[in-house]
């Protein structure tokens, strides 16, 4: 039995597909955070430099029943491989495995790790990570949960254009670039373990017996709920006293979920409103990330994004030859409820 695809598979394809090897060249665009797996462009730049919103994570499935699904290292030696200067007689003789592992070992950090790690050029990722881990309600966790699971960390100089950092499920990973501000780099690694963490409870997966209309759920709902936590970080840090980020959020052009008033507006109502019932700061910071994370679903541009992207992929699976007479379509496979506990389990 075929495998079921990952949620994200397709991005990375196309972008290998489209010419990811020449945007190598010259630097890579430092874009700021927009969506799952992937920071990038906002969607109408997006169109032009094959990068979607929410971009590329890689999510590699397992489903009971299915072949063990293959890895997803095409993409991931690809990555490194355009960043490495290492010789080739370094590399000669191994597996596209092996290579990634040796990749992995000399050019990454694990979370448990960056107090040691002294490499000039892991540093900012260090600092922001620091950063977050100073975080008592929506950063710590994170760390926590990068720090438990060993979760690997990779400072690349380029990655495709329009892209900032990506979580990378085959090999759990997280790469990243420079992000300019201080601000976006934390809020970046914020988003990327939040993928890290929905990876390992299989939220980034979907079966080939989904309707198309679970699938696009699906990719609305893993891409709604770091944006979300983006916003608790953010609103964390104002609390302590430091607004930048908040501004930030407030400025960058991205995506309307980031920028729209109305959804800094309702954040911040939703946290007064926990706090005035006598919710602890934990609880009212989680309360006001679910109502980011239900509004980002009335967004028409990334409602129209996704459902035009998950038409791309299910012509693919038709032209792959994945669904078979055997198939039966599970209609509201992932309803709305489930996106909504997810929702809440930020």
């Amino acid at each position: 039995m075929k495998r079921p695809r990952s949620i994200r598979e397709l991005f990375n394809k196309n972008a290998l597909r489209r010419g990811l090897l020449a945007v190598f060249g010259a630097a890579a665009i430092v874009a700021l955070p927009v969506g799952a797996g992937e920071r990038s462009l906002p969607p109408a730049a997006a169109a032009q430099t094959t990068v979607p919103m929410g971009g590329a994570a890689t999510a590699v499935p397992v489903t009971p029943g299915c072949d063990a699904p293959h890895d997803s290292t095409p993409y991931d030696e690809t990555l490194f491989a355009q960043n490495d200067p290492s010789p080739a007689a370094a590399l000669a003789g191994m597996t596209g495995e092996e290579r990634v592992q040796y990749y992995l070992q000399h050019f990454c950090f694990t979370a448990d790790q960056r107090a040691n790690d002294n490499k000039p050029g892991d540093q900012h990722l260090i600092k922001a990570l620091d950063t977050l881990s100073d975080l008592t309600y929506m950063g710590r966790p994170l760390i926590d949960l990068a720090v438990e699971n060993k979760l690997h960390f990779c400072a690349l100089p380029h990655l495709p254009a329009g892209t900032a950092a990506q979580y990378l499920a085959g090999h759990d990973f997280v790469v990243a670039t420079r992000n300019p501000q201080s601000q976006g780099e934390v809020l970046d690694l914020a988003h990327e373990i939040t993928h890290a963490s929905q990876g390992r409870n299989g939220l980034l997966n979907y079966e080939y017996v989904w309707d198309i209309q679970s699938r696009v759920r699906r990719n609305l709902t893993i891409e709604a709920a770091p944006v979300a936590l983006e916003y608790a970080v953010a609103y964390e840090k104002k609390l302590n006293g430091d607004d930048s980020y908040w501004e930030y959020l407030k400025a960058h052009n991205a995506s309307s979920a980031y920028t729209d008033p109305a959804n800094h507006r309702l954040f911040e109502l939703a946290y007064q409103q926990s706090i005035s019932h006598g919710d602890t700061q934990g609880t009212a910071l989680r309360a006001a990330a679910k109502t980011v994370f239900e509004r980002v679903f009335k967004s028409e541009e990334w409602r129209n994004f996704y459902l035009n992207s998950e038409l791309n992929s299910y012509l693919d699976d038709i032209a792959e030859g994945v669904f078979t007479t055997n198939n039966t379509i599970k209609p509201n496979a992932f309803a709305q409820i489930s996106g909504s506990r997810i929702g809440l389990a930020i």
